[in-house]
């Protein structure tokens, strides 16, 4: 027979005298109620909670008004629990008087000369260390107590309390020295948990700070190099808890470079959690930003955090922060300033810790004179700038970076490093690379996989016949303005400086002639009567 059926029978059958805690209990299947005890503590992972879904539990069954547990003395960062009906307390531990000093107090008292010790106080003065709880706790009523131990040594105790009122009888009393057992196992059971998450936590700390120390950067080949510059002031900046804005083409890296920051950071060990603004449908950015509550909208069949609150404590990276649609950019300049999230659909204010780092391709500064991107959100985010630069401006990491790559293949395939054929290295250091290192990798892992057949590594780059123009000429590049120029003037010359008419330049260029004019004025193109054409 269940619990809540036995209950309800109890109701049913019995008189309108039968009222009492006391006279309930005596009707009820004690084995239910002890099974109801076991389930209430292990259905979760955190002792407090399992006391509180007890004391709620038992509150049904007994004249219960609260129940105190005290940790073991060894144990000086775990608190009291003190639980009520209005909820949870704690109290610290590290005044605590010694079991030791509890032993002697109790010794004469016990009724048992076993491990298990059990009373029922009603006068304050029966028990010095419960004299010490009443002065934390405020309380002052009977209890029913008993301590674990185990190897000699106390692993904590418990306190039952009951109002001067409506004290516990003594079938009740025998019911609560019979949970002594289950709760000796569980409480054991949470406190060796709690001993291997801290021994847990303990390790991952020690490994984190060795591998700062020894690695630096291990993932981003250059950084001693072509990225010597940059690999500094990520070092520099890391241990600042302030908003960082990476720039550079795509392709050269940029993630790298803010999971660096995030490692190398006080918030190293907390989690770091990107998005990319440019690969999610801005209908969904919301979403996956702030997060969602359950009946938000068809399909939120449950709560759902967003990028923020999982990056609590930690680092939210934000790639193509420049795609981000500018109602979005509001929404997100709220939170970035605030530190506040509201879920989609709900209205609580949840506070969240984090450290923003953000990355683009696109030039936020000409965005912002266009009107397409905030300038209090560049401002917010752009706390510190850091130009990642692109791979033609550090050829010198070509080498490094192909012979990584070709590593990498072979251990992952388990063969060995193929030879690269003559020459070839060459090809990549003449090439201009527009997509960066990422054009790189394809490159690279291409000759790797038709080494095969080909017998050494051989790259196939569109520019290898044809190498890509020198920096010099590069940094020369002419202006859109400067080859309209050019295109009108030359057009002019064919058509005899004739502005309108079939054979006219507005024609040939698909313009209407005032059109033309307007362009010309503002190029500060000669026309007409200004110059003389051959």
């Amino acid at each position: 027979m269940m619990i809540k059926n036995a209950e309800s029978e109890i109701l049913e059958n019995s008189s309108p005298n039968i009222e009492t805690h006391a006279q309930k209990f005596d009707m009820l299947d004690k084995r239910e109620i002890l099974l109801g005890v076991v389930e209430s503590l292990i259905r979760t992972d955190k002792l407090e909670e399992g006391l509180q879904r007890m004391f709620h539990f038992l509150k049904k069954y007994l004249p219960l008004t609260y129940i105190l547990y005290t940790p073991p003395y060894e144990s000086q960062e775990e608190d009291h629990i003190y639980i009520t009906q209005e909820g949870i307390k704690y109290f610290d531990n590290k005044k605590s008087p010694s079991y030791e000093e509890i032993s002697k107090i109790f010794q004469h008292r016990s009724r048992f000369n076993t491990i298990k010790t059990y009373y029922f106080l009603n006068n304050k003065t029966m028990n010095e260390f419960f004299n010490i709880i009443i002065d934390k706790t405020k309380i002052e009523s009977p209890c029913f107590y008993f301590y674990f131990k185990y190897k000699g040594q106390i692993q904590g105790s418990i306190y039952f309390g009951c109002s001067a009122k409506n004290e516990f009888t003594l079938e009740q009393r025998n019911f609560l020295e019979s949970l002594w057992n289950p709760l000796y196992f569980i409480i054991r059971f949470f406190h060796q948990q709690s001993n291997l998450e801290n021994l847990l936590k303990i390790t991952q700390e020690a490994n984190s700070s060795l591998r700062k120390q020894i690695s630096g950067f291990p993932d981003i080949i250059g950084s001693n190099s072509g990225l010597k510059d940059v690999a500094r002031e990520i070092r520099m900046i890391a241990p600042f808890d302030i908003p960082v804005l990476l720039t550079g083409e795509t392709g050269t890296g940029k993630d790298l470079f803010a999971m660096q920051l995030h490692r190398l950071s006080p918030r190293g060990e907390k989690p770091f959690v990107a998005l990319n603004c440019g690969g999610i449908a801005p209908s969904l950015l919301d979403s996956e930003l702030f997060g969602y509550v359950k009946g938000a909208f068809t399909g939120a069949l449950k709560d759902y955090k967003g990028r923020f609150e999982r990056a609590h404590g930690g680092t939210l990276f934000l790639d193509e922060i420049g795609e981000l649609p500018l109602d979005a950019q509001t929404r997100l300049l709220r939170v970035v300033q605030d530190h506040i999230v509201e879920k989609l659909g709900g209205s609580a204010s949840i506070p969240v810790d984090f450290r923003i780092v953000c990355a683009t391709n696109r030039n936020l500064r000409d965005m912002v004179q266009k009107g397409t991107f905030r300038e209090d959100l560049y401002f917010r985010l752009a706390g510190v700038t850091v130009r990642i630069p692109p791979l033609r401006e550090r050829p010198g990491d070509i080498p490094l970076l192909v012979q990584d790559i070709l590593h990498k293949e072979a251990v992952r395939y388990g063969v060995p490093v193929p030879v690269i054929a003559a020459g070839e290295m060459q090809k990549l250091l003449n090439y201009s690379w527009p997509g960066n290192v990422r054009e790189l990798i394809h490159v690279v892992t291409e000759g790797f996989v038709r080494s095969f057949a080909d017998g050494a590594v051989l790259f196939r780059v569109e520019e290898a016949a044809n190498p890509g123009p020198a920096r010099e000429e590069r940094d020369h590049i002419k202006t859109y303005a400067e080859v309209q120029r050019e295109y009108f003037s030359l057009l002019l010359q064919i058509c005899g400086g004739r502005i309108s008419g079939k054979q006219g330049a507005a024609t040939l260029a698909g313009l209407k002639p005032n059109t033309l004019r307007a362009k010309l004025d503002k190029l500060n193109v000669p026309y007409g009567n200004k110059v003389k054409y051959k």
